[in-house]
């Protein structure tokens, strides 16, 4: 049967404990060990054979006991479950921790939440998600990553295959963070919940999340409470998962004030399938931060949507009404004409319309041919405008958008950051390391290095002549770089190694003389 080993209240451990072969949990929460109890924490992790759940929070770890978790890591094969949260961890601590992340093969759900990463941090732990092919849930909750932090660490879930369940609540994403969000809703196929609640998102940041959640099919909880939303917001966010392609069950908008018509449209949702949705109160009137309302339309522009729908041309409309063939009319007469036509426009704007292509010149206010000209190609320019100042508009944006993105990209994690400690070893010909290393780096170094030396030594054995045997002097023992062979133009496999293969030297043909008869 298995056991759980809980210790309250001590800093002294006494790792013999662990030895048998019943310990699967072990909690160590609020113990203040400190780097060096984590130390012989990690040392003990890797002969034990049973513990799969490890929970080191507050403990005051800092940045060094950061370091010692990172560079175990890798060779943790057990622990499924790690808690680190509350232990100060900083940026320097993450650049180890990182690539331990990235490197491990075991871990399932990870908890870094309450401690102190900043944007650098994000991009490290950004670079880590993207190489790592086992992490399931990552709580990151509670630091301080910020808008490029953020971003780095919501664009790994670009190229991430296997997180199902990310918080990054109280973070202070901000409106870069809910364009990095929506980027990764569009691309990413296994996330499943999302929390990024109190993180600053606007009315605008809504907007854009809301268009990436109408074509997402894989997301199942999204939470977002706690944000400056707006009514405007929100609805946005209830009517992108309208659709049948969502799958969303839940939709947290805690804290935030709703329209009666958002209720009804998350009402008519829960009727199709199985939602929930959680908001504040109730209120009657939209909020003005973030309201949006149609742009009224110029009388022109409504008499000219008439004339496309109909396929008519403005001089065909006023020979219509023209009657006298005297191509004008009077301005009383073009009132009457217009509003048995059927346009949907109030008196005020049959009147303006009016206004606008009458003859100033004239004194009783007379239409004419000219006149209704020039004002549609005034409203035709000014349509052209403004099409041209709204594809500028988006442009920018766009931009805007990429380079919010690039600011955020996440950090490439050297092989540097884990230092190995060697030695060459001349009986044996390959490199020992200390117990920092990994199976498959020992593995994969061993090969490269053994290679090296026999094509050092091979390449030696030609090239130097026989002058005897040395003694054994300090630098015969010290280790010396291996030096390559020069590069050959092919290789034979009856040669030696790393010698290239000597050809034989064609026979010259003899001319035959040919004898000329006299």
């Amino acid at each position: 049967m298995a056991a759980k080993v809980i210790m309250k209240g001590t800093t002294q451990i006494d790792t013999s404990r662990f030895n048998n072969l019943r310990v699967e949990m072990l909690d160590l929460q609020g113990n203040d060990i400190g780097h060096k109890g984590t130390s012989m924490v990690m040392e003990m992790l890797l002969e034990n054979v049973t513990i799969c759940h490890l929970n080191l929070a507050n403990n005051n770890l800092g940045n060094f006991g950061a370091r010692e978790i990172g560079n175990t890591l890798p060779r943790l094969k057990l622990v499924k479950y790690l808690n680190l949260a509350g232990n100060k961890f900083g940026d320097s601590g993450m650049e180890t921790m990182a690539l331990g992340i990235a490197l491990n093969m075991s871990i399932e759900l990870l908890n870094l939440s309450y401690n102190e990463f900043e944007e650098r941090g994000g991009k490290l732990l950004g670079g880590a998600l993207a190489m790592n092919k086992k992490l399931r849930h990552l709580d990151l909750s509670w630091n301080h990553l910020r808008g490029n932090g953020g971003v780095a660490v919501v664009r790994a879930l670009k190229t991430n295959a296997t997180l199902t369940s990310l918080n990054l609540s109280m973070n202070g994403l901000g409106y870069e963070g809910s364009v990095a969000v929506s980027e990764a809703l569009r691309h990413n196929s296994t996330l499943t919940e999302l929390d990024v609640r109190n993180n600053r998102i606007n009315w605008d940041g809504a907007r854009i999340i809301s268009r990436a959640l109408r074509n997402n099919i894989t997301l199942r909880v999204l939470k977002i409470g706690e944000n400056p939303l707006t009514t405007t917001g929100c609805h946005d966010l209830v009517d992108s998962v309208t659709g049948d392609k969502s799958n969303l069950k839940l939709m947290d908008c805690s804290n935030v004030c709703v329209l009666g018509e958002t209720l009804i449209l998350a009402a008519s949702i829960r009727a199709k399938r199985k939602f929930q949705f959680l908001s504040g109160r109730k209120v009657g009137s939209p909020d003005k931060l973030g309201q949006r309302s149609a742009r009224e339309k110029r009388p022109m522009e409504q008499m000219l949507d008439f004339i496309k729908k109909h396929g008519l041309r403005p001089l065909e409309l006023l020979k219509n009404f023209d009657k006298t063939a005297t191509c004008e009319m009077p301005r009383s007469e073009f009132i009457n004409r217009i509003k048995k036509t059927g346009i949907r426009m109030y008196n005020f704007e049959i009147e303006a319309l009016a206004d606008e292509i009458t003859t100033k010149s004239s004194v009783d206010g007379i239409i004419n041919y000219r006149s209704l000209i020039e004002s549609v190609l005034k409203e035709v320019k000014l349509e052209r405008d403004n099409k041209v100042k709204e594809r500028d508009r988006k442009q920018r944006l766009k931009e805007y958008h990429k380079r919010i993105l690039q600011r955020g990209t996440p950090e490439d994690l050297q092989d540097s950051n884990i230092h190995l400690e060697s030695f060459q070893d001349p009986a044996a010909g390959c490199i020992s390391f200390c117990s920092r290393e990994t199976s498959d780096q020992r593995s994969r170094l061993f090969t490269i290095t053994h290679s090296i030396r026999q094509l050092s030594l091979v390449d030696s054995r030609f090239k130097q002549e026989n002058t005897g045997t040395k003694g054994i002097t300090g630098s015969n023992i010290l280790p010396k770089p291996a030096v390559l062979p020069a590069p050959v133009r092919f290789l034979s496999m009856t040669a030696p190694l790393g010698r290239a293969r000597t050809s034989r030297p064609k026979a010259k043909k003899k001319k035959k003389k040919v004898k000329r008869v006299k």
